[in-house]
């Protein structure tokens, strides 16, 4: 309940998509939250998806929600910065001030 809430109130929600979160009942569930809330918060939060080290296809549910939006991808530790730097500087996809 408290996930939700802060789901529902967020700007924007960063999903972390690795091979061993794919098939997370909860990823899904805090994906379909939001894109649930944007229908009601104009657009809010945004979705921004970070794919950790997986570039394979999400399953049927992650899909329907996340393959339209553009993600990141976060190979390895190499590009902490790189990642943390596109979350920071990206805010009209992150922030909603863009669709």
């Amino acid at each position: 309940a408290e996930i939700d809430r802060r789901i529902r109130e967020a700007d924007g929600v960063v999903p972390l998509l690795s091979p061993a979160a794919l098939g997370s009942e909860m990823l899904l569930h805090e994906v379909e939250t939001a894109r649930e809330t944007q229908a009601v918060r104009q657009g809010k939060p945004r979705l921004l998806p970070v794919r950790v080290a997986y570039t394979g296809p999400l399953p049927d549910g992650l899909a329907a929600v996340l393959d339209s939006l553009e993600y990141l991808l976060w190979s390895g530790p190499e590009e902490h910065e790189a990642v943390a730097r596109a979350l920071v500087t990206r805010p009209a996809c992150v922030l909603g001030d863009e669709p």
